[in-house]
């Protein structure tokens, strides 16, 4: 019994339209990410080309298409991590093209050129699964399953071209060969890379809106939810590993009259500097918010009265020092700030209660005096302006 390559083909041919057709549709619920739109024309330029490989058409501008599938699935690709297929890939994928495409078959047999032609269609392929390792930082589970179908297909590309399969004019192949596999694998491609594509572009927009639920929109910082969550996992942490911990409330000085004064353009400039200020002073593993209007919180996992001072106390004058622009001249600005500190205990205290004594001891920083750290309890401190209260 033959292999009916015709058949086959077609088959491919109709999956890729459908599959085309289904990742252009969900491409415009994605605005933000066009790779499920190009690759959706990738597909479309492959159910394009396959027929053209078949009878008396010029199967060169069939191989094109297939190649150009391959490059729009990088390009795809490549887009989805926020770059674009090196340009110096496609000129060199179209000289490719150009050059078999115009050398007579008396001098470059058939089965070599579509040899080249689906060795060059699986380099791009290659291509667009090099760009999913490059961003395996962002864990997103459908990654992986795409790259897997993604290499398989160029493989088989390449073993197809090694096989070097007469498509053109011998439409039945002998079971048992190479072109089976290749039509059943290019078929398990196409359906699969659609539903995975999706599902990735899904993981992402999921991701991208858990982090803006969790994100202030001005600073970039965590904002009140996010760092009450946070906090209370740290407060839990640091009771069973038995070391201490500092919670520090924030407050810009006089943040009201800059607004009055200057608009409020330009209070959100203050808002980002002291942000900005922050996230330099502070190290990575402290939990650095904004929690509401003009105050900030931070959580310091590990220190004592001595260290969080220490740390506030830089915050407070890196932001003193300097200020923000405003018509021709610079606006000073200064920040207040109430520390609590919670010893190792056998229970967590509530991030509430924590919150509380922070927000007593910053209320003595105001009323003594304003930028100037306030320490509730009797941690005895050596930095200076510092305000101790009961």
């Amino acid at each position: 019994m033959a292999f009916d390559s015709s058949t086959a083909i077609t088959a491919i041919a109709i999956i890729a339209l459908v599959s085309g057709g289904f990742l252009i549709v969900s491409g415009r619920q994605f605005r933000a990410a066009p790779t499920a739109a190009i690759w959706g024309l990738a597909n479309l330029f492959l159910a394009l080309g396959l027929p053209l490989l078949l009878g008396d058409a010029r199967y060169e501008i069939g191989f094109l298409c297939v190649m150009i599938h391959g490059a729009l699935a990088w390009e795809a690709l490549a887009r989805f991590g926020g770059r674009h297929v090196p340009p110096l890939v496609l000129i060199v994928g179209t000289v490719i093209w150009i050059v078999l495409a115009v050398v007579p078959e008396t001098l470059l047999p058939y089965g070599v050129k579509e040899a080249a032609y689906l060795a060059t269609t699986g380099g791009f392929l290659l291509g667009a699964s090099l760009e999913l390792w490059r961003g395996r930082a962002e864990r997103l589970s459908s990654r992986w399953p795409l790259a897997g179908l993604l290499i398989i297909d160029a493989v088989a590309s390449v073993g197809a071209a090694i096989a070097v399969i007469p498509l053109k004019g011998s439409p039945d192949v002998p079971p048992g060969g190479w072109l089976w596999i290749v039509y059943l694998i290019v078929m398990v491609f196409l359906v699969g890379t659609a539903m995975f594509l999706v599902s990735l572009i899904k993981e992402r927009a999921i991701r991208e809106q858990e982090t803006l639920a969790a994100t202030d929109a001005l600073t970039g910082l965590p904002n009140r939810g996010s760092f009450m969550r946070e906090a209370a996992k740290e407060l839990a942490a640091a009771t069973a590993a038995g070391t201490p911990v500092a919670v520090a409330l924030f407050d810009l000085d006089r943040f009201k009259s800059i607004n009055d004064t200057h608009g409020h353009r330009f209070g959100d400039l203050v808002l980002k500097r002291f942000a900005e200020t922050g996230r330099r002073s502070l190290r990575a593993a402290d939990v650095f918010a904004r929690i509401g209007g003009e105050e900030f919180a931070a959580l310091l996992p590990g220190a004592s009265a001595e260290l969080a001072v220490a740390m506030v106390s830089r915050v407070r004058l890196q932001f003193a020092d300097g200020g923000v622009a405003a018509d021709g001249t610079t606006v000073r600005t200064t920040v207040s700030c109430g520390l609590a500190i919670v010893e190792p205990s056998a229970s967590a205290p509530s991030i509430d209660a924590v919150l509380s004594r922070a927000d007593g001891a910053l209320y003595a920083a105001k009323a003594a005096g304003r930028n100037r750290v306030s320490l509730a309890g009797d941690a005895a401190t050596r930095a200076s302006p510092i305000v101790r209260i009961a």
